[in-house]
């Protein structure tokens, strides 16, 4: 009867539940429990690294063949694939949980500790180029793995919010490779007053003295406020504030598409959702929300502002 409920590691030589063993064609039930598998499967990776890694190489192509195979025939049944997805965001946002609890669990800004508002920032601002080396889920799974083993480091907790702010602040300060060089002759902006070398301007051969009028810096920053004007402009016609907390800072305010659908429809149109909206005469398909509140509804399906109790 032990053998149905129980069994012995050959191993450790203890008996535990069945279910601490890996199940196997042969037997139904392996010889070796969980834990002696898994450090005797460690300690083979750890002796035989090289063999693995020039295996790896040598297979490279036969191995992704059988992994796109495998990924193809999971994803062909509407149900596998829903229940795939589901599997890899429950991991995610396991992972994702215990990195928070090991960093503090809260804004470091504005001391937030709902979960579903949090996020982990880059101290050296570097995440964007890490996604962009590789695949969205890859890093996502890999670098929340490292955050809650403390593989990863440099990295804080933020809001959604302060997150967006963050960088925002980040874009709108110029970097001094934007500016231009030092190099050319003096010439006179007309916006700033001041005197700086031409390769601080734009080339304009329409122009008489072969650069345009204002500098690099001022046509920026007019550039950058117009797009900013034009942005609260179409925030207004949304009520200026978040749909479901109402926040009214601007600066913390995006577009959100009501049906579902916004990644889709910005791969789509390929410009700025404010000016869609504003080309559109602000349809009532798009609401404003707070970054805190879009990303919950979008990664969840819920904000946690939903269950409050409004006394």
């Amino acid at each position: 009867m032990i053998g149905h409920v129980a069994r012995i590691c050959t191993k450790c030589k203890e008996t535990k539940a069945v279910s601490e063993f890996y199940s196997t064609k042969r037997d139904g039930v392996g010889s070796k429990c969980k834990s002696c598998s898994l450090r005797l499967t460690r300690e083979w990776r750890s002796k035989n690294a090289e063999r693995m890694a020039a295996y790896r190489q040598e297979q490279k192509g036969t191995i992704r063949a059988r992994q796109r195979d495998s990924y193809a025939k999971r994803v062909a049944d509407p149900e596998k694939k829903a229940s795939l997805r589901e599997y890899h965001r429950q991991r995610i946002w396991g992972l994702k949980l215990k990195g928070l609890e090991r960093l503090g669990g809260c804004c470091v800004d504005c001391g937030e500790s709902r979960p579903e508002f949090l996020t982990f920032d880059h101290d050296n601002d570097d995440g964007g180029r890490l996604r962009k080396e590789q695949s969205r889920h890859r890093v996502r799974h890999s670098f929340y793995y490292g955050v809650s083993t403390g593989l990863v480091n440099g990295i804080s907790i933020r809001c959604w919010d302060h997150n967006a702010l963050k960088e925002k602040a980040r874009v709108r300060t110029l970097d001094s490779s934007r500016l231009g060089s030092d190099a050319g002759e003096p010439l006179n902006c007309t916006k700033c007053k001041e005197t700086k070398p031409s390769g601080r301007f734009m080339t304009q051969k329409e122009k008489k003295r072969g650069f345009s009028s204002w500098c690099r810096q001022c046509s920026s920053a007019s550039l950058n406020q117009t797009r900013q004007d034009r942005r609260e402009t179409a925030l207004k016609a949304y009520g200026s504030r978040c749909a479901c907390c109402g926040q009214t800072d601007l600066d913390r305010l995006v577009f959100d598409h009501i049906d579902g659908g916004g990644i889709a429809h910005s791969r789509l149109i390929r410009k700025p959702l404010w000016l869609w909206a504003e080309q559109n005469r602000h349809p009532d398909s798009l609401r404003a929300l707070c970054h805190c509140c879009n990303n919950s509804l979008s990664a969840h399906g819920y904000c946690p502002h939903q269950f409050e109790v409004i006394t």
